[in-house]
């Protein structure tokens, strides 16, 4: 089983690599601490070197970060329409669930709103991918 870690990096490599060839892109973020650079300067979270890089290169790749430190999926689902509206990502990456498990939230409630997260960002034609988060089985079912 691959690490927690190195399946983040590898999803987000096969999100973000084909835009390399592609102009003006917006990527919004919808996580939680994780995403929102917790416990850190925001120049030294993942986002925020990604987009360094994409800088450096001279890439057209905008990422917009809309992560909330303790964001659950039923937050991230109410504010994501005013999100899509006034940013119009050409991708949407999801990185929630955490919060979700550690609050004992019911998976079937989890797995609605990452499902309607994931059909509301593809109805305006944004390519969507999920991070998978996983829950210690202390934390609920």
């Amino acid at each position: 089983m691959m690490h927690p870690i190195l399946r983040f990096i590898f999803v987000l490599l096969l999100v973000i690599k084909p835009l390399t060839a592609a102009a003006d892109n917006t990527i919004l973020i919808l996580g939680d601490s994780l995403s929102a650079a917790y416990g850190l300067k925001q120049e030294q979270g993942w986002v925020k070197l990604l987009q360094d890089k994409y800088d450096e290169k001279d890439q057209s790749v905008y990422l917009v970060n809309a992560s909330i430190s303790g964001e659950t999926t039923g937050g991230a689902l109410r504010r994501l329409d005013a999100l899509l509206t006034e940013f119009e990502p050409t991708h949407v990456l999801i990185e929630l669930g955490g919060n979700d498990g550690l609050r004992g939230f019911p998976i079937k409630r989890l797995q609605a709103n990452l499902r309607d997260l994931i059909a509301k960002s593809q109805k305006i034609g944004a390519k969507t991918a999920v991070m998978e988060v996983q829950i210690p089985p202390n934390y609920g079912p």
